[in-house]
């Protein structure tokens, strides 16, 4: 076909049509087009040019149709919302293969706007969804009464699910009575609406109770092809007539068993309805109240109460409660407006209840209240009550008067006068008292708010409330600072006085060795070219010595000077020792024998005080063994406790003696028993570490001590049991400088020549002054110094010198040791040497010092 034809041909087609070449060009364009692109505002000329110049004019999808056309696939058609010019618009777009394949056309694109016809379709279908979707049964029949369409809620009200079910279902088929359903019909076909209430027979048979409303589908009175009808579900609506009757019967029922006084009024405040117990809360007759103003039969004032009450509820439409007194009662009303449905109140139900006797007992209560609130206040001890949490929720005057705390800094959080040591144990007391026990007599540490320790009996009870629930606990804390102060004092005039009957024993001891060390020197000026015999005074001074400091020690153990170490220990383990030790101590002719519970027996104490009290009560055991014999050592675990019982048999303890036995330098047999502080500080060593320990003469001959200690935790025992305290071989000296503190010249002297052979460079001097000139450089490595010095102590030396020195080491010597020292070693990091030593000891200490890390 020549190319004007064509082209005649297209610009005679009313549809817009492009032409597309081979190469993705727009070759043609017929009127239609140039005029569709002109409203939509995209130049077509000049032509050819490419497609996507065009794609304002054009669908979305326009651009991958013609692609698929040209790749082979037959004609593609596509209806889609676009914007054309300033009109939103259904848009149809078919693209198919070009039949003239003259100038290269391939493929033709045609365009229509079909909003019209699309639009009338879809409202169409939103009409029949909307219908379909209509929470109102509906449905409509032909004029025999066939069913023609029946929407989802009309199929779910009839029973069934599918539509097709009811296809060919005639309209009678659905009602219980079909001649009326019949009639209906007739009516409506003949131009009339019918509308009415009639019982439905469901698929399944169950009657329901609806309301048909039908009308022909024509207007005008003319004969109608099509009915249409709307049914509803009554049953609800029956179920509510029928849940009114019984409720309003009930309501009767209960109005009239209420024992409080009911009233109905109008809006004016006449009474309208009331029940029995009305007229006689007012004193009159029932007649005498009905269409009375409820607020004239009352008295004055209470009348104007009423009147102003009902106004205020009408007003607000919300229920109003106030409380009045009449003819000696008290009453608690509540006004209950009733609405008329559109906004405003049509009537009033006043319910006046009977208060007198509840009145009475809160007040009964509130006095009650205030004289607990007054005994409280006023206890001159401190009572606290806390929540199952622990929480603070009253805490009197004396509570802030002891701790320093106010009750508004203590309450809603944890006691703040419990210190942390003894949190664990307070929980416990609490937790306890929660689950209803009760608790006295228990002492703990309190803390005040500026620190201050403060020494207490508890005494804790659960707290109830009134259905028997526990709701809390209450604590009463008294204040035994000051009993425990003069305890104190009391048990220090006791050891006064037992240290005055030690002091003569002791001064006669310490003669003894002072009268022996005078003779020895006195043999050693005579004697002193007989070498052997020097060697022998000098072994026998030594000896003399530490006699001396073993007397001296037992005298600090008793006076608890040497304060306590604990650690676990194994007591089997520890006996051991105690019969390896009696083995060198006692006489040939004692046989120490072991009756030990199996495995380990755990104590908590300080190993060498343990071991020497038991040594010693070993010792005494002896002595009532003069002519040799059997001794047993026997252990065993005993509740919470370890017991250890040491039998001697022998011919035992004089009766007159067993109940001073432990007394210090108490004569037994005519002499003080070892130095005569063994069995009292033995009694002291293990009453320190939580334990007692007694003395019987057996009754087959003999005697026996019984101790015990309580029962430790075998988990924290080393796996070795102890710790080795043997001796290394190396004490010597690498060319360390030691400084030497000691104001007694004889010991200056004898250590500064030790420690000189040893291998140290030594500078001794007598005093902190001393100490205090020698030059920065070179540094000491170590100080050796007496803690009791001339001016400045030892411990303050120690302080000085280490700001001088920082990585010098510290060692202190004294004749005792406090607590308050050993505290302040732990300041310094030091070690500690108690007088008298012998060098051995010295060398070890002060190696151990230096290679400490």
């Amino acid at each position: 076909m020549h190319d004007d034809a064509w082209s005649d041909i297209l610009d005679s087609l009313e549809e817009p049509v492009l032409v597309i070449g081979a190469s993705w060009q727009v070759e043609r364009a017929n009127d239609a087009m140039r005029r569709w692109m002109a409203r939509a505002g995209v130049d077509i000329e000049p032509l050819p040019r490419r497609l996507g110049d065009l794609a304002g004019g054009l669908g979305a999808g326009t651009k991958e149709m013609v692609a698929a056309v040209l790749a082979g696939e037959p004609e593609r058609t596509k209806v889609e919302v676009t914007q054309i010019g300033p009109r939103l618009i259904w848009l149809r777009t078919r693209v198919g293969p070009a039949a003239h394949s003259s100038s290269g056309a391939r493929a033709v694109v045609q365009l229509r706007d079909v909003t019209d016809e699309t639009r009338a379709e879809h409202l169409l279908r939103i009409k029949d969804a909307a219908l379909e979707a209509s929470p109102v049964a509906q449905g409509y029949v032909d004029r025999d009464g066939v069913v023609l369409f029946a929407n989802q809620a009309l199929r779910s009200l009839l029973g069934v699910t599918h539509a097709s079910e009811l296809s060919g279902r005639r309209f009678e088929s659905f009602w219980q009575a079909p001649d009326l359903a019949r009639a209906v019909l007739a009516a409506v076909t003949k131009g009339e609406s019918w509308q009415g209430e009639l019982t439905m027979r469901r698929s399944d048979g169950v009657l329901v109770a609806t309301s048909l409303a039908a009308r022909p589908a024509v207007g005008g009175g003319g004969a109608a092809g099509v009915v249409v009808f709307t049914v509803v579900d009554l049953t609800e609506r029956v179920q509510i007539e029928e849940a009114l009757g019984e409720s309003e019967a009930t309501t009767r029922v209960l109005l009239t068993a209420n024992p409080d006084p009911v009233y109905l009024l109008d809006e004016a405040g006449q009474v309208l309805a009331l029940n029995p117990a009305a007229p006689q809360a007012l004193g009159q007759s029932a007649e005498a109240v009905l269409g009375s103003t409820l607020a004239r039969c009352l008295p004055d004032e209470s009348g104007e109460l009423l009147t102003t009450h009902l106004a205020l509820a009408r007003a607000t439409r919300r229920l109003v409660r106030y409380e009045d007194s009449y003819e000696g009662r008290d009453y608690d009303h509540s006004i209950v407006p009733v609405s008329d449905g559109l906004g405003g109140v049509a009537r009033l139900a006043l319910f006046s209840r009977d208060v007198t006797e509840r009145k009475a007992a809160e007040n009964a209560l509130t006095t009650t209240n205030r004289m607990l609130t007054a005994l409280i206040e006023a206890s001159p001890l401190p009572i606290v009550a806390l929540t199952p949490q622990q929480r603070v929720t009253l805490w009197n005057r004396s509570a802030e008067a002891l701790y320093g705390w106010t009750e508004q800094e203590a309450g809603g959080r944890l006691h703040p006068g419990v210190p942390e040591r003894e949190v664990k144990t307070y929980r416990a007391l609490l937790a306890a008292a929660i689950r209803g026990e009760s608790a006295g007599g228990v002492e703990q540490t309190r803390l005040s708010k500026d620190g201050r320790s403060i020494q207490t009996v508890l005494y804790l009870a659960p707290l109830y409330d009134v259905n028997g629930q526990v709701t809390g606990a209450m604590e009463i804390a008294e204040d035994i600072t000051e009993r425990k102060r003069m305890q104190e004092h009391l048990l220090d005039g006791q050891k006064m006085e037992a240290l005055g009957r030690m002091a003569a024993g002791f001064g006669h001891n310490l003669n003894n060795l002072l009268q022996s060390n005078l003779g020895l020197a006195q043999v050693l000026r005579e004697r002193y070219r007989d070498s052997d015999r020097v060697l022998q005074c000098a072994d026998e001074l030594e000896q003399l010595a530490r006699r001396g400091a073993t007397i001296l020690r037992q005298l600090l153990l008793f006076a608890r000077h040497v304060p306590s170490s604990p650690e676990p220990l194994d007591l089997n383990s520890l006996i051991r020792e105690t019969r390896d030790l009696a083995r060198t101590t006692l006489p040939a002719n004692i046989h120490v024998e072991l009756e030990l519970s199996p495995g380990v027996l755990p104590v908590e104490a300080d190993r060498e005080k343990l071991l020497h009290a038991i040594s010693n009560l070993v010792a005494s055991g002896a002595e009532s063994m003069p002519d040799g014999g059997r001794m047993t050592i026997a252990s065993s675990a005993v509740g919470a406790d370890a017991a250890v019982t040491i039998r001697s048999f022998g011919r035992g303890i004089d009766p007159e003696a067993l109940p001073h036995i432990f007394e210090p330098f108490f004569l037994v047999r005519d002499k003080p028993s070892g130095s005569g502080l063994d069995l009292a500080v033995a009694r002291e060593i293990i009453m320190q570490a939580g334990g007692r320990v007694e003395v019987e003469n057996l009754p087959t001959g003999g005697s026996a001590f019984h101790l015990s200690l309580p029962l430790g935790d075998a988990e924290a025992l080393r796996a070795d049991g102890f710790e080795d305290l043997g001796i290394g071989a190396e004490a010597r000296g690498g060319g360390e400088r030691l400084l030497i503190v000691e104001d007694e010249h004889t010991a200056r002297e004898v250590f500064a020549e030790v420690l000189t052979s040893l291998g140290y460079e030594v500078v001794a001097v007598a005093s902190g002054e001393e100490a205090g000139t020698l030059p920065q450089d070179p540094p000491f490595d170590l100080l050796l110094s007496d803690l009791v010095l001339p001016g400045a102590s030892g411990m303050d030396l120690a302080l000085g010198l280490k700001d001088r020195w920082p990585n010098l080491k510290i060692v202190l010597m004294s004749g005792y040791l406090t607590t308050e020292t050993i505290g302040a070693l732990a300041l310094v990091r030091g070690r500690f040497l108690q007088k008298p030593f012998d060098m051995d000891t010295l060398a070890r200490e002060l190696r151990a010092a230096l290679d400490a890390q």
